[in-house]
């Protein structure tokens, strides 16, 4: 039963979702359903377990140069960071709005390099990239810089990964 949450936990981290999905196979196997402090036990483990083997892939794979790329976004320059400027999205689709994304862009190219040879060998779902990088978009720049740094890394991959991807579209 602790399998299946860790297997389910790499789908989707969303607490509901993992409920959800262990009640479906409790009812599917007609067992009796466990109290609730041990389905959060078993949620609360499943969840942990899935953040440690991340957290050891991202120390594991990156670089020390990628390391430096992605602690670049968490530096302060002039009250503004980059990665404040690259959360802010075009007014408009007027060329200077335009030419703010194309900078933009550019400055995520090489991020986007580093999450898009990462991101598969994490075995980390499309549902858990966007979750990880609406985490980036969530938290300050302060918040991010007191996590753990790999656990860091991965969310900032993550929003790199999708926010490049956002603004090719555008």
């Amino acid at each position: 039963f602790n399998d299946n949450a860790k297997l389910l936990a790499r789908a989707d981290v969303a607490p509901a979702f993992l409920l959800t999905e262990l009640m479906v196979h409790l009812i599917g196997q007609r067992i009796v359903r466990p109290g609730y402090t041990t389905l959060q036990t078993i949620i609360r483990d499943a969840l942990g377990a899935e953040r440690e083997r991340l957290e050891q892939l991202v120390e594991s794979a990156l670089t020390d140069s990628a390391r430096d790329a992605l602690q670049q976004l968490l530096v302060q320059e002039n009250t503004l960071s980059d990665l404040a400027a690259l959360k802010q999205d075009a007014k408009s689709f007027r060329y200077r709005q335009m030419g703010l994304e194309r900078q933009k862009l550019l400055m995520l190219a090489p991020l986007y390099a580093i999450a898009k040879t990462l991101l598969p060998r994490l075995e980390i779902s499309q549902l858990n990239i966007a979750y990880y990088a609406s985490l980036a978009n969530f938290y300050t720049i302060y918040d991010l810089r007191r996590f753990k740094p790999n656990q860091t890394y991965l969310y900032l991959l993550c929003y790199a990964w999708q926010r490049y991807r956002q603004l090719t579209d555008n």
